[in-house]
């Protein structure tokens, strides 16, 4: 018999929103992902719907996206300075350089990097310089210095 996958109504609760927001905090995971695994939250769709109903939860909920980013980010520096399989020694006892783990952990931090970017735009999002404010402000300079 095969098993339903629509979750039961759950109810608002600030306590609940506490949780899920903790466990966004401290985990790798999507939202999909976490609600999945936790049988007592709602499903994603019904978070959105919190989102915009909950002040409350919506500012800790958005605080929690900007953690989780933060201790993504700061994984990034162990994936760098983790050279402990960047090589092996061969079958004739020579050094060999592991290109396979070099590039997984350059995916790793590629992959971090763009979560980050997506969770949070505006501190770890690409710096964009805007043309109008550079060429506003060399036409100040020069009013000014006239």
């Amino acid at each position: 018999m095969a098993r339903s996958s629509v979750k039961p109504k759950v109810t608002y609760s600030d306590e609940l929103a506490l949780k899920i927001c903790e466990t966004i905090e401290n985990s790798r995971e999507g939202l999909r992902v976490l609600c999945k695994e936790n049988p007592d939250w709602p499903s994603p769709s019904n978070v959105y719907v919190w989102l915009d109903l909950y002040p409350f939860f919506q500012d800790r909920y958005a605080r929690a996206r900007v953690r989780q980013a933060e201790a993504l980010v700061s994984e990034i520096i162990h994936i760098a300075f983790d050279d402990s399989k960047d090589t092996f020694i061969d079958e004739e006892g020579k050094y060999q350089t592991n290109n396979a783990s070099i590039q997984r952990s350059r995916v790793k931090i590629d992959a971090i990097k763009w979560i980050a970017c997506k969770l949070v735009p505006k501190i770890y999002g690409e710096r964009r310089e805007d043309k109008n404010n550079n060429e506003d402000a060399i036409s100040q300079f020069r009013v000014e210095n006239e």
